[in-house]
C-alpha cells in the first residue's frame, strides 16, 4: 500500500496536533524522566564514566578547541559566573576543607595536638615534613587544590590536621625550615639573654 501524499495544510494540521500534544505532556515527560533517572542513577552515573573514560581524548579536544574558539566569552562568562555565585563558590570550597580536615583530625574539625577548632587557622600537615617537595613534585600549590587531590586519591596516609601554632612548633623541633628560616633563627636565639 502506497503512502498517501498529505497536502501542505494538512501536514501543518498535524505538526500543530503533534506541538499541543507535546505541550500537554511536557510536565509529565518532565516528572517521569526524573524519577526514572533518580531510579537508575548508580547505572547512569556508571554508563557516563564508561563513555568518559573511553573518549578521554576526543572530549579533551573537543574541550579545549572549544575553549579557544570561544576564549573571549568563556573568560567574560566565568567571571560573570564566580561574580554571581560567589557565596556559593565559597560555601563549596569551606565544604571540601571541613571534609579534608575532619578526616586527617580523626573524625573531627580540630587541630589533633591541642584541639583548636577554627578553621580559618587549620592546615594539612605533612607528618614526614616533606611538604615542599611534594608541592614540587606534583605541581599543586596548596588549598583547595591540595584538599581536592586528597580526596581524589581517597585520602592516602602521611597527613594530619594542625593549627597554624603546632605546625610551625613542629616545624621548628623537626627543624623542618627553610635554610634561611634557619640560619635567620639561630641567630636570634644566639642574641636573646638568657
Amino acid at each position: 500500500m502506497a503512502k498517501k501524499e498529505l497536502t501542505p495544510e494538512q501536514l501543518e494540521a498535524r505538526r500543530a496536533g503533534c506541538r499541543k500534544s507535546y505541550a500537554k505532556h511536557k510536565e509529565e515527560r518532565r516528572i517521569s524522566r526524573a524519577k526514572y533517572n533518580a531510579e537508575h542513577k548508580p547505572q547512569i552515573k556508571a554508563k557516563s564514566k564508561r563513555y568518559h573514560d573511553s573518549h578521554v581524548e576526543t572530549l579533551k579536544k573537543k574541550s579545549n578547541d572549544y575553549y579557544y574558539t570561544h576564549k573571549d566569552s568563556a573568560a567574560k562568562n566565568n567571571q560573570k559566573y564566580r561574580i554571581d555565585h560567589q557565596d556559593r563558590i565559597l560555601q563549596h570550597q569551606l565544604e571540601v576543607k571541613i571534609k579534608v580536615l575532619t578526616h586527617y583530625g580523626n573524625g573531627k574539625c580540630a587541630c589533633i595536638r591541642c584541639g583548636f577548632e577554627d578553621t580559618r587557622a587549620l592546615t594539612i600537615d605533612h607528618i614526614d615534613g616533606n611538604g615542599n617537595e611534594h608541592r614540587r613534585k606534583t605541581g599543586m600549590s596548596g588549598g583547595l587544590e591540595f584538599y581536592r587531590w586528597l580526596i581524589k586519591n581517597n585520602y592516602p596516609e602521611g597527613y594530619q590536621t594542625l593549627c597554624m601554632n603546632d605546625q610551625f612548633i613542629k616545624k621548628a623541633e623537626n627543624k623542618e625550615m627553610a635554610r634561611g628560616e634557619q640560619k635567620l633563627r639561630e641567630r636570634l636565639t644566639k642574641k636573646s639573654p638568657p
